[in-house]
């Protein structure tokens, strides 16, 4: 078994901010960061890049902050969990 070596891998920035969750993909090169303004940001992990913002907020409610996510063992489902109670459910894995 190799140790960690504790060297920084990379820095992400998002437009959010204060991040609350973060979350890997279990077999993607993809990463989950619930944001502000109901948004969880979607990371490339093979460039680091931005793919995507999913939008959790429900329309005519407040936009609060993604403070948990979680996908499924088999990967193709995100689930983000927004500050006033609601449970947005994605699919976290390519449409075949």
């Amino acid at each position: 078994m190799r140790a960690i070596s504790g060297e920084e891998a990379h820095t992400i920035a998002t437009s959010s901010g204060v991040l609350q969750a973060v979350t890997f993909h279990p077999h993607a090169p993809r990463l989950f960061l619930g944001g502000r303004d109901g948004v969880v940001h979607v990371v490339d992990t093979r460039d680091w890049r931005e793919q995507i913002d999913l939008h959790g907020a429900l329309p005519g409610r407040a936009n609060g902050v993604v403070v948990r996510t979680a996908v499924s063992g088999d990967g193709a489902v995100l689930a983000g969990y927004l500050e006033e109670g609601v449970v947005r459910v994605w699919r976290a894995a390519p449409v075949r």
